[in-house]
């Protein structure tokens, strides 16, 4: 069998209408590009707006047309159009600073032609932009995504668990932009599937020649002989343009790792991000900027939910609970009352009687159907995490931060590995999480571990900003909560 008929088909399947890959790139580039150009002129109608309702004249910025070219070409730049493969938090990096570079510079020209006012309407436009921008760039690729129009066909060739891992992280997070519609591996026989992906042949066969209509193709070699994995990146290279290799080392997970040569040795730097003491006053000044405001503006919605609690189930309409902290602490957490007075016996006699709610409860410590709740009001808070807001108080005490691993309770928390427990007591509890964005209520242990894990040794202020950014569409959507 050729290498066009083993993936010929696979790749009709994998690009939506017949579109090519390049052309499904440009597509993307083009939509995400347009997102864009809407973004900046609905900042600059909003600034031109405001300053019109505060002034009553409008008055449109200088060279604002000059500056957004300059934005879009730094945005090219950066690689984002289409942006494939970016994680998260560093695409928001992007985004963030090539929209900050184009304003300070804008700003500046302003400032150096004495232009006050429109100096003023100019910073207005590009502080909404830099939301805007960031805002309309996810719904436009959400959309692409759910039409199939996002991502780079890509093969996959490798062998082991690794092999498996990483083709189901790309079938399960489409928004990577990494696309595999074929996949090549000794281990598993020609037709087999690895996540939802077929087996089009042996590893040999994708070197033999590039699959058509795909230029990327991924060494997932992970757990085989590093001699092996090396040769088989340098023959893919030879047939595809771009070569992704998945090294041993990938259980290192450094979200900013970076390669670095040493002589003829290729080396990866490593930080510690928690280790510099001016991160952590970052961290808190962030805590403290956001959570204040926001523990104001909740006591509204606080006061509700307290008077739902008391009306359904009476008083208490608040609870408490130790739990451990960073350095081991012992932290009080609040929370909204959504559970009824007698929760604990409930739970037991459910775990004694239905082996399905039992084995719920094992891999998740919670149940979809929680008999504990206090009726409707107890399943909306939880739902839509409003029990959680009083915890915006141990935020402000600086006995919890915004982002962080969640408390969880003792009982949860002796069901993990003591290195795990020991990794989470260098950083505070957190409201949300990386977990509670990405997976909810959907992650069983063994994923809570994993990604708590990750986002302690790959924290970034950025990170943070993109979880909290997230979060309130992940609430909002409810998927995955229970």
């Amino acid at each position: 069998m050729s290498l066009r008929e083993a993936v010929g088909g696979t790749l009709l399947g994998g690009l939506r209408g017949g579109v090519a890959g390049g052309a499904t790139r440009s597509l993307s580039a083009l939509v995400l590009g347009a997102a864009d150009l809407l973004a900046a002129a609905l900042a600059v109608g909003g600034a031109v707006a405001l300053r019109t309702w505060l002034r009553g004249a409008p008055l449109y910025p200088t060279a604002i047309e000059a500056a957004l070219a300059v934005w879009v070409l730094l945005r090219v730049f950066r690689g984002l159009y289409p942006g494939e493969g970016l994680a998260g938090p560093e695409e928001l990096r992007a985004c963030t600073m090539t929209t900050l570079s184009a304003g300070l510079v804008h700003v500046a020209v302003l400032f150096a032609l004495q232009l006050r006012e429109s100096r003023l309407v100019a910073l207005g436009a590009w502080a909404l932009l830099a939301v805007l921008s960031w805002t309309l760039r996810g719904v436009a690729r959400r959309a692409l995504v759910a039409a199939g129009l996002y991502g780079q066909p890509v093969v996959v060739v490798g062998g082991g668990p690794a092999l498996d891992r990483f083709v189901s992280e790309l079938t399960r997070h489409r928004e990577l932009g990494l696309r595999p519609v074929a996949v090549f591996s000794d281990d598993h026989p020609p037709g087999a599937q690895v996540a939802g992906i077929p087996v089009a042949g042996p590893a040999d066969l994708a070197l033999d020649s590039a699959a058509p209509g795909v230029h990327h193709a991924v060494v997932a070699l992970a757990d085989a002989d590093t001699d092996r994995a090396i040769d088989t990146a340098h023959a893919a290279l030879r047939r595809y343009r771009t070569v992704t290799y998945l090294p041993a080392s990938f259980r290192i997970a450094q979200l900013w790792v970076r390669p670095q040569a040493v002589g003829p040795f290729l080396t990866l730097r490593l930080q510690n991000n928690l280790a510099d003491s001016l991160n952590m006053v970052l961290k808190r000044a962030l805590d403290l900027g956001l959570g204040l405001p926001l523990l104001v503006l909740s006591a509204p919605c606080l006061a509700a939910c307290a008077l739902a609690v008391l009306a359904v189930d009476g008083r208490p309409v608040l609870y408490f609970q130790d739990r451990e902290g960073k350095d081991g602490r012992r932290v009080r957490v609040w929370k909204i009352r959504t559970m009824v007075r007698d929760a604990e016996q409930r739970l037991q006699r459910v775990l004694q009687s239905d082996s399905a709610a039992r084995e719920e409860w094992d891999r998740h410590m919670k149940l979809r159907r929680d008999p504990r709740l206090i009726p409707v009001v107890g399943s909306v808070l939880r739902r839509l995490s409003l029990d959680e807001l009083p915890q915006l108080w141990n935020v402000v005490r600086g006995e919890m931060s915004l982002v962080g691993p969640r408390p969880f309770p003792d009982y949860h928390l002796a069901r993990f590995p003591e290195d795990f427990r020991v990794l989470r007591r260098c950083v505070r509890p957190g409201i949300t999480g990386l977990w509670q964005v990405t997976e909810r209520s959907q992650a069983d242990l063994a994923r809570q571990a994993e990604l708590d894990s990750y986002y302690i040794r790959n924290w970034s202020l950025w990170l943070d900003l993109w979880i909290l950014l997230r979060t309130p569409g992940v609430v909002l959507s409810r998927r995955g909560a229970y």
